[in-house]
């Protein structure tokens, strides 16, 4: 994280990666599926050892491993589909 002045170069650069719609695979159910289960993002990081990044990552929607998806299903004792979702897009092979 890079600090400039009043404001924080990583949330502008989320900010920014979310705003040109580069996201296809969003991540809105698993904050709903989450707050259903009673886990916090803080129990994520503390109790659960999930890192602030990978959590930032998610908040914007930007690409997570899929250890982390596993990670994420397995803590919350869910399916995939309750954590993310597939956005259809013109992004072909």
């Amino acid at each position: 994280m890079i600090k400039a002045g009043t404001f924080t170069l990583t949330n502008e650069m989320g900010k920014l990666y979310e705003a040109l719609g580069a996201d296809m695979i969003k991540y809105d159910k698993l904050w709903k599926t989450a707050e259903k289960k009673r886990i916090t993002k803080s129990m994520l990081t503390k109790k659960y050892n999930v890192s602030k990044t990978q959590l930032y990552r998610l908040r914007y929607n930007q690409p997570v491993s899929t250890n982390t998806l596993d990670r994420l299903c397995n803590i919350l004792e869910c399916d995939i589909s309750d954590i993310m979702e597939h956005i259809p897009d013109d992004n072909f092979f």
